[in-house]
C-alpha cells in the first residue's frame, strides 16, 4: 500500500472514530433526557415532544451507521421488531375507500353518525382518531432510536451509556423521599388516589416511579460491581462512590414507593440482582467479599420490603376492584373491533362506549391497566402478532443468557445482559397489571435494556480487549525493565 493510501486510510479511521464518539455522546444525552423528562402520561405533552424531536437525528445517524456495521447473528430478527411496531400505526393512517373501511368491525356506529349529520362517508383511515394514532407513532421514535444506537455499541460503551441515566434515576429516588416527607402523613390514604404526599419522582404516577427504580436496580448494581472489579485507583473509588450512591438512592426510593406492584417487583429485582452478582462473581482485586456483602445487603433489604408489602396488600382500594371490570369491558371491545382494531390512542373514547352506569367509578379510566389487552384493542391482530414475535425473541434470548451452555460472552457482557433481561422481564410482568411503558422514560429504558440483551459487534469488543491488553502488556514490560539492584 502506498503512503498516500495509508494516510487516507488512517484519516478515514480517525473520522469514523470521531463520528462514533459524537454519536455515542448524543445517544447518552438523549437517554438521560428521556429518563429525566419522559415521565408524563398525557398525550402530546411538551416534554414528550422535545424528546421525540431530539431523537430523530439520533435515529437517522444510527441507521446510517448501521448500514456500515458488520451485523451480528440475530440482529436481523430483533431489528425487524421495531420496524413492525412502527409500521402498524402508519398502516392505520392510510386512507381507505368507503367500500372497505365501512365494512371493518366496529365502524357501523361511525357510519350512522356521519349519515345522521349529513356528512359524506368519503375515504377514511382505519384509525378512529388519526391524530391520536399519529401521536402514538411519534412516541415510538425515542425508544427506536435508542435501540438502534445501543445495539451497535460494544460492552464498555454500553456500560458508559448508563451513567447519565443512572444519575437521573438516583436523583429521582431522592426526590421521591423529599416529596413524601414534605407533606403531612394524612395526605397518604389507602384509597389509591395519586394526591400530593406520594413519592413520584419525575413521574405523574407513583407506580411508574417504582417501575423506574426496579428497572434501574439491576443495571446500577452490575455497573458498580464492574467498577469494583475492573477499575484501578481513583477511577475505582469514584466508580464505587457514584454507583453505591445510586444504588442506595434507588433502595431508599423503593422503600418510599406506595405501589404494591412496584414493591413486589422491586423485591424480585433485588433478589435477581443478588443472584446475578453471585453467579458472575469472578476473580477481583478486592476478592469475593464485596460481592457477598453487597448481595447480603440486597437480600436483607428485600426481606424488609416484603414486610412493608404485606401491610400494603392487606388494604384494597376502589381501583383494585375496578381492574377486573376494566379488563372485562376491554375484552368486550376487542370482540367488537376484532382483527382491525380501533386505532392507537383511541382507548378512552372506545372504552366509554362500552361503559355502563353500573361500571362507572370515581376514577377517570385512561388505560386498560393491562397493556396487552389495550394494544390488542387498538392495534388488532397486527399488534398481537408483533407482541407475539417479541415475546418469542425475548424468551429465546432469556434462555440463551441464563441457561444455555453455548452462550459465549465475556463476564462483563454476561453480567449486563443478565441484568437487562431481568429489567425487561419485570416490565413485561408489570404490563399485565398497569401501563408502565406508556411513558417515554420507561419505554426508553425498555428499549435500551433489550439492546443490552443482544451480542455487541465482535470487532468492537475485540478491539476493546486488545486496547486493554496492550496497555497491561506495556505496563508489565516497563516494570520488567526496572532494575532491582
Amino acid at each position: 500500500m502506498s503512503d498516500t493510501a495509508l494516510l487516507a486510510s488512517h484519516s478515514h479511521d480517525r473520522g469514523q472514530t470521531l463520528y462514533d464518539r459524537v454519536l455515542f455522546l448524543y445517544a447518552c444525552a438523549v437517554f438521560a433526557t428521556a429518563v429525566l423528562l419522559g415521565g408524563d402520561t398525557a398525550v402530546g405533552a411538551f416534554s414528550d415532544q422535545l424528546i421525540e424531536i431530539i431523537s430523530v437525528p439520533l435515529l437517522v445517524l444510527s441507521l446510517s451507521r448501521l448500514m456500515h456495521t458488520r451485523w451480528q447473528a440475530g440482529w436481523g430478527w430483533v431489528l425487524l421488531i421495531p420496524v413492525l411496531a412502527l409500521a402498524v400505526p402508519l398502516l392505520q393512517l392510510v386512507p381507505l375507500p368507503p367500500s372497505l373501511w365501512t365494512g371493518l368491525p366496529g365502524r357501523a356506529a361511525v357510519v350512522e353518525v356521519l349519515q345522521a349529520a349529513g356528512l359524506p362517508i368519503g375515504w377514511r383511515p382505519l384509525s378512529l382518531a388519526p391524530f391520536a394514532t399519529l401521536y402514538s407513532f411519534l412516541s415510538l421514535l425515542p425508544a427506536t432510536a435508542l435501540f438502534v444506537a445501543t445495539i451497535q455499541l460494544e460492552t464498555s460503551r454500553r456500560y458508559a451509556l448508563l451513567v447519565g441515566a443512572l444519575a437521573v434515576a438516583g436523583i429521582s429516588g431522592l426526590l421521591g423521599i423529599v416529596q413524601l416527607l414534605s407533606r403531612d402523613v394524612s395526605d397518604i390514604t389507602m384509597d389509591g388516589a395519586g394526591r400530593a404526599g406520594f413519592a413520584i419522582g419525575f413521574f405523574a404516577n407513583r407506580n411508574h416511579y417504582a417501575a423506574l427504580i426496579y428497572v434501574m436496580i439491576p443495571l446500577a448494581v452490575m455497573w458498580t460491581l464492574r467498577e469494583m472489579r475492573g477499575s484501578r485507583g481513583r477511577r475505582r473509588v469514584l466508580g464505587m462512590v457514584f454507583g453505591g450512591g445510586v444504588v442506595a438512592s434507588l433502595l431508599v426510593g423503593l422503600s418510599s414507593a406506595y405501589s404494591r406492584a412496584g414493591i413486589a417487583l422491586g423485591v424480585v429485582s433485588l433478589l435477581g440482582s443478588a443472584f446475578i452478582a453471585w453467579r458472575t462473581a469472578g476473580p477481583s482485586r478486592l476478592g469475593r467479599w464485596p460481592v457477598i456483602i453487597a448481595g447480603g445487603a440486597l437480600l436483607v433489604f428485600a426481606v424488609v420490603l416484603q414486610l412493608g408489602l404485606i401491610q400494603l396488600l392487606i388494604f384494597r382500594s376502589v381501583s383494585d376492584s375496578a381492574r377486573a371490570s376494566i379488563a372485562r369491558l376491554t375484552m368486550e371491545a376487542i370482540e367488537q373491533y376484532s382483527f382491525a382494531g380501533s386505532g392507537f390512542g383511541t382507548f378512552v373514547p372506545v372504552f366509554k362506549a362500552f361503559e355502563q352506569p353500573s361500571d362507572v367509578i370515581v376514577f377517570f379510566i385512561n388505560h386498560a391497566h393491562n397493556d396487552y389487552l389495550e394494544l390488542t384493542l387498538e392495534g388488532g391482530v397486527l399488534a398481537a402478532i408483533v407482541i407475539a414475535i417479541f415475546l418469542i425473541w425475548f424468551g429465546k434470548r432469556f434462555w440463551t443468557i441464563w441457561l444455555s451452555r453455548f452462550y459465549a460472552a465475556s463476564g462483563d457482557q454476561r453480567m449486563l445482559a443478565s441484568a437487562a433481561s431481568l429489567s425487561v422481564g419485570l416490565l413485561l410482568l408489570h404490563s399485565l397489571l398497569d401501563y408502565p411503558m406508556r411513558t417515554l422514560t420507561l419505554m426508553s429504558c425498555f428499549a435500551v435494556a433489550c439492546a443490552f440483551m443482544t451480542t455487541p459487534p465482535p470487532e468492537a469488543e475485540g478491539s476493546h480487549r486488545r486496547r486493554h491488553g496492550s496497555s497491561r502488556g506495556e505496563l508489565s514490560g516497563s516494570r520488567e525493565r526496572i532494575p532491582r539492584g
